[in-house]
């Protein structure tokens, strides 16, 4: 099982100006997004035990073991940031 994750990230941005008589517009926008996929196990894809303390251990009581496994193989993520202005001088 592969472990660790891949990062992809893109932009954009622009600013926008025009001077008309005595007044100067100006707009500006930008955008990114971040794709994230995590190869790392899920939430719940680990294994657990049930009644293995050790008091039993010693007693010779055995527990329950129960096993999982990821839903999916990976885990993508993605992150978004969003800006933008209008000024009039």
């Amino acid at each position: 099982m592969p472990l660790g994750r891949n990062v992809t990230q893109y932009q954009f941005v622009d600013d926008f100006s025009i001077a008309k008589g005595y007044h100067s517009l100006k707009f500006g926008l930008s955008f990114r997004r971040n794709d994230i996929t995590d190869f790392d196990p899920g939430i719940g894809s680990i294994g657990a035990s049930q009644g293995t303390t050790l008091q039993n251990f010693f007693n010779g009581i055995g527990g329950t073991y129960f096993q999982s496994f990821p839903s999916q193989p990976s885990q993508p993520i993605a992150l978004y940031a969003l800006g933008f202005y209008a000024q009039d001088e």
